[in-house]
């Protein structure tokens, strides 16, 4: 054995204290520390001790080792967090603010369950310039906490993570806001506006990056990367799509991934490059309709006709979504004439 660690609990009030040393093989102390937690109503703690005890050795033995356990608090909120973000998705906004509130009455502190509940304040408003009004506060505060979380010491790319996904929003609320109401503002307090939503930009990507750092494997987050880059021009634009292709690489079959770099391999005029990209997916078998959509969108701006007609007659015979085709031939200046001028006869009744 090479490290010993002892330690003893014992509760003052209302107060939790661990107490704990560590030793090595020569019983030659190493590190030794007195923890102190305040438990809530449910007696409870915010942070399990467990977890601040081996911050403090990691801390000591020079290791920024990505020590995680997953106390009750912790899972119980975890648990309304996740509860609440289901709820978001399926537009049940009423749910999904009392599922995140459970969880803040769980961890006061929980930065991402703060920042999901603005995102659900907003929403819940239709977007409109009061709902964004109500919801940027809340987001103010969850990246206080992120931020917090972060100079308390990081140990794994969470915190990051979620300070890089607030400043995003706040970014683009910020953007937004000053959009709509710029018939309001002086041509100086636009500029500002701008600026500082830049600054926030610039912040995201710090964070995201920081992340990235800490955990390599997790194609969420260079994706989420690819869009913070995009988000900066055309200053950014090289960075971006490289970010893209190492993820295509890495995450070659990824439909969201592959769209994108279809959509920037367009933009560079490889339209060829780009249609065998999204061709790849016919191999698989049913492609999804946004791929078939970028299809067509490539197809519009440097495919022949003939093949058009035949992607289009395709969609039409297989596509099931109902609104999919009214949009797609309006967008590519289709109407049943055309069609029947084609020679579509069946197709062009179909779309009657």
């Amino acid at each position: 054995v090479q490290y010993l660690l002892y330690g003893e609990l014992c509760r003052i009030g209302q107060n939790l204290v661990m107490r704990a040393e560590l030793t090595d093989d020569d019983h030659s102390l190493i590190w030794n520390g007195s923890i102190r937690q305040s438990v809530n109503r449910l007696d409870q703690v915010k942070q399990p001790l467990a977890e601040l005890v081996a911050r403090g050795i990691a801390v000591e033995l020079g290791e920024v080792a990505a020590v995680s356990f997953a106390g009750p608090v912790a899972e119980l909120a975890h648990y309304w967090l996740r509860e609440g973000q289901h709820h978001r998705v399926q537009g049940n906004y009423g749910q999904a603010r009392a599922a995140f509130e459970e969880a803040l009455e769980r961890e006061p502190e929980y930065a991402e369950a703060m920042y999901e509940l603005a995102l659900v304040t907003g929403a819940a408003e239709k977007g409109t310039v009061a709902g964004i009004r109500k919801a940027q506060p809340i987001a103010e505060n969850a990246l206080a906490l992120a931020r917090a979380d972060i100079e308390r010491g990081v140990t794994d790319y969470k915190p990051h993570w979620v300070a890089a996904r607030i400043l995003s929003a706040l970014s683009y609320w910020d953007q937004d806001l000053t959009w709509r109401t710029a018939n309001a503002l002086t041509e100086q307090q636009i500029n500002a506006n701008k600026a500082y939503a830049r600054s926030m930009i610039k912040e995201a990507e710090q964070h995201l990056r920081a992340a990235i750092r800490f955990n390599q494997s997790e194609p969420e987050l260079r994706k989420f990367l690819y869009r913070i880059l995009a988000r900066q021009g055309v200053e950014r634009r090289d960075e971006a799509f490289e970010v893209l292709q190492q993820l295509r690489d890495d995450e070659p079959f990824d439909t969201w991934v592959a769209s994108r770099f279809a959509d920037r391999l367009g933009l560079r005029g490889q339209h060829h490059r780009a249609m065998e990209e999204l061709e790849r997916f016919d191999v698989l078998g049913e492609v999804p309709p946004h791929l078939r959509w970028r299809q067509l969108e490539l197809l519009k701006a440097w495919g022949p006709l003939d093949d058009r007609v035949e992607l289009l007659v395709y969609m039409l015979q297989h596509e099931t979504d109902k609104f999919m085709f009214p949009l797609t031939l309006g967008h590519l200046y289709w109407t049943p004439t055309m069609m029947v001028g084609l020679g579509l006869h069946q197709e062009a009744e179909a779309l009657h």
